[in-house]
């Protein structure tokens, strides 16, 4: 993965899933990890969040 797919990686939860769901990110480590194919190369990219209802 290259620096503008992880960028986009972190643009689409803020600018696309929060506005469109019920939920908001917590203030709590985040989680990137890259995925690896068989041999070794990346693959993708996976972005954890801890997100809480909105009351």
């Amino acid at each position: 993965m290259d620096t503008e797919e992880i960028q986009h990686l972190w643009a689409r939860p803020y600018g696309v899933w929060f506005p469109a769901n019920p939920y908001q990110p917590l203030a709590e480590p985040e989680r990137l990890a890259t995925v690896l194919n068989q041999d070794g190369h990346p693959d993708h990219a996976e972005l954890w969040l801890a997100i809480a209802p909105i009351n």
